[in-house]
């Protein structure tokens, strides 16, 4: 059975939610092409506009963090490189997590139910990544593949619930990709399948 949780507040809306699938904010373009966010206020069950000038006119929302009260996404407010940033929703207090000096973000990194951003990648010249969090699980794990697969693009597709075994996709400018699991256990990698070139 479902049930209406809100209207949008603004036309062709995308709506991002938290871990637990609550909605939380609102993004869309108005009837004069300005691009505006929302978030959803629970008591009352209404939507307050977030000041324009919270974001600059590359933001590009992410996801929330495991608590549902930070957004976290990627913007270029106040420089012409794109950062990584975390806003509190509530307060609307805004912290820049990461913005390299020469170059644009070019991926990040989650944990599997992406409540964590754990590295991120920029390419000035190769793949180059830079850890945020060095204790979760999935960081330790990352932080061998970056050994293992020296200059490679590298991401964890998925890992079963034990932890102990890891789906891993690898690439680069020699190479369409390769999927190889790792046993943690063992510390064995089996190829098993790539893509043609």
């Amino acid at each position: 059975m479902s049930s209406t949780v809100a209207g949008g507040p603004v036309a062709k809306a995308d709506f991002i939610t938290d871990r637990q699938g609550n909605v939380k904010l609102a993004l869309g373009v108005n009837v004069n092409g300005e691009r505006k966010v929302f978030r959803f206020v629970e008591e009352g069950r209404t939507w307050s506009e977030v000041p324009s000038e919270t974001f600059g006119e590359g933001y590009y929302p992410l996801t929330f963090d495991e608590s549902g009260s930070s957004l976290l996404f990627l913007d270029d407010k106040d420089s012409d490189i794109q950062g990584l940033f975390k806003l509190d929703i509530g307060s609307g207090k805004q912290t820049l997590l990461y913005r390299d000096d020469k170059v644009d973000i070019t991926d990040v990194e989650f944990n599997l139910d992406r409540s964590n951003a754990y590295a991120i990648r920029v390419d000035p010249d190769y793949p180059t990544y830079v850890m945020l969090d060095k204790k979760s699980e999935e960081a330790k794990v990352f932080r061998f593949l970056l050994k293992i697969f020296p200059g490679y693009k590298i991401n964890i597709t998925s890992q079963s619930r034990d932890g102990n075994l890891w789906m891993i996709y690898a690439n680069n400018d020699r190479s369409a990709g390769s999927y190889y699991l790792y046993n943690k256990k063992t510390n064995k990698f089996a190829l098993l399948f790539s893509n043609f070139s």
